[in-house]
């Protein structure tokens, strides 16, 4: 079967990618002919890609070929500017979908519309599978039209609330792309009933399929081989490119913590940001690593976008509290995003123990944003409730050396050190489609704890379940007022109860397997090809 993959990003930075990375693979391990049509600059990075080719509107160019007869094939497509849900760090050229003018919108469209039927039209694709609300269903259907082509699509979240939600233009476009569609793949509950609100009356050709994950790359590492296996890293780390964050960066970036007047404060922010290559991990990132004791730390890990969204300035309230019960607790934050810098200033404050300092940090990096009160409100409404002084006696001088933030990592990177982690957090504040991240924890045999909330819930159930009494520990509250109280109770519990070595090889083995009953691609992908199949593919 030729099977041609429409995704509107890179292959890295977000789940969907990482999804959509792993859905080619597995589809080509079954020996179809798979076409990754994205805006990858560096398909030269992924060894699963037998041949790439960029297209531009001067023409085709073929970037490699690994193999006489190619299997899996990237298309670059080299557009002008990328739109995207969210302010993304990671990708330059940028600007948000809910910016585009109305011109823009039909330049980008007609785009992707015209190299999309030409590749389907060369390589006589039997079926297309395109990602996200808009624009690859809208784009899809206008192939379908000229050529007949039978597509699917696969829903993520994002592009619902941030931006067929905010902006009408796009509703209607949205509209169109999913009733074109033969089926419709939503990740879960949570999902479908979104895609219904926005588009109702396509419930018959929504089919729920979960999240996959690669089992044999995320996986439980024994005690014992953790020590040889972060060696080998940080081998890998000191020869890598060193064009991530420095070290006198981020010194610059906790001075920064003490600067007056919000509008001061995210300039240097932003001039921080402009200074290093947010794909690449910080340079100093092995040093960092291996200031830690992977046998006596509590580590604690976070890996996602760095963005106030995802709760991280949520994490690093809580964790005086934690280390309040567990002194020698570390909080590893993994990943890019466009907060990163004033999350960074914030652990700062904290360890001066300056709270007016935190709260200037804070309202710099909100500043301008609809979101802005909502996520100020999960600060106030914990720092109010709290005795601060004691708070802040608890935060002084302990701040930075227990927050370890990493700058980006790859999948491989990130699967070496997240089964050294005692609990993976995922503290979203918005609503999330299916993360991944909460079951490649689960693959590392290492307990998810997330807001109960959206699409989190059905996971954190299925994770209780299987936990049993262990299992309401998992569940943080979504509300303001109980985030950051729940982690600083919850955390402390879990971490009592996995510090003994018993329970928690337990626990781990139970976390692996509920993933090895329902995540695994081999099981997924075989339903996603049957959808293939009715649709006479």
């Amino acid at each position: 079967m030729k099977i041609g993959i429409l995704h509107q990003y890179s292959l890295y930075g977000s789940g969907s990618s990482v999804y959509t990375r792993d859905m080619t693979k597995s589809l080509a391990r079954l020996g179809h002919q798979v076409h990754l049509i994205s805006l990858e600059p560096h398909p030269e990075r992924y060894n699963f890609l037998d041949a790439a080719y960029l297209h531009s509107d001067s023409g085709s160019q073929l970037l490699f070929r690994r193999t006489d007869s190619p299997t899996c094939i990237s298309h670059t497509l080299s557009y002008r500017t990328v739109p995207v849900a969210y302010d993304r760090i990671d990708l330059p050229n940028t600007k948000l979908f809910v910016t585009l003018s109305d011109l823009e919108i039909e330049d980008y469209v007609t785009f992707f519309s015209d190299k999309v039927k030409m590749l389907a039209q060369v390589h006589a694709f039997d079926i297309m599978h395109v990602h996200h609300t808009v624009l690859p269903p809208y784009v899809a259907r206008l192939v379908k039209e000229e050529l007949g082509l039978p597509y699917i699509v696969t829903i993520h979240g994002s592009t619902i609330e941030y931006v067929v939600l905010r902006d009408a233009r796009y509703r209607y476009r949205a509209t169109e792309g999913l009733q074109g569609a033969g089926s419709i793949i939503v990740l879960n509950r949570d999902v479908r009933a979104r895609v219904l609100r926005i588009c109702p009356n396509i419930e018959r050709k929504l089919i729920q399929i979960p999240v996959g994950v690669d089992g044999d790359l995320f996986r439980p590492l024994p005690v014992e081989r953790r020590p040889a296996a972060l060696n080998r890293l940080i081998r890998r780390l000191n020869a890598g490119e060193k064009l991530g964050k420095t070290a006198q960066l981020q010194r610059q970036t906790w001075q920064a913590a003490e600067i007056s007047g919000e509008e001061n404060v995210a300039a240097v922010a932003f001039d921080l940001q402009s200074r290093y290559n947010a794909s690449y991990p910080d340079a100093d990132l092995s040093h960092k690593l291996a200031q830690i004791d992977w046998q006596e730390d509590n580590v604690l890990i976070y890996f996602g976008k760095l963005l106030f969204d995802k709760g991280v300035h949520c994490l690093i309230m809580a964790l005086p509290n934690i280390m309040a019960a567990f002194p020698n607790t570390k909080l590893l934050i993994i990943g890019s995003g466009m907060d990163r810098e004033f999350l960074e200033m914030g652990v700062a404050a904290l360890d001066r123990g300056r709270l007016d300092c935190f709260y200037c940090v804070m309202q710099a990096g909100m500043a301008g944003r609809k979101e802005h009160a909502a996520f100020y409100e999960y600060i106030t409404s914990f720092l109010q409730s709290t005795d601060q002084m004691a708070y802040l006696a608890r935060a002084r001088g302990r701040m930075v050396q227990n927050v370890i933030f990493t700058g980006y990592l790859t999948r491989a990177n990130l699967a070496t050190l997240l089964p050294c982690a005692r609990v993976a957090l995922v503290p979203s504040i918005i609503k999330e489609a299916f993360p991944l991240v909460s079951i490649e924890a689960l693959a590392c045999g290492v307990v998810p704890l997330a807001s109960y909330f959206s699409g989190l819930t059905p996971i954190l159930d299925q994770v209780a379940d299987a936990l049993g009494a262990l299992g309401d520990y998992v569940k943080i509250g979504h509300a303001p007022e109980a985030m950051i109280h729940d982690l600083s109770q919850n955390v402390p519990s879990l971490l009592s109860i996995l510090n003994d070595d018993s329970a928690a090889k337990e626990i781990s083995a139970a976390c692996r397997e509920l993933v090895e009953q329902k995540y695994r691609w081999k099981t997924i992908i075989s339903e996603i090809e049957n959808l293939y199949r009715v649709l006479g593919a």
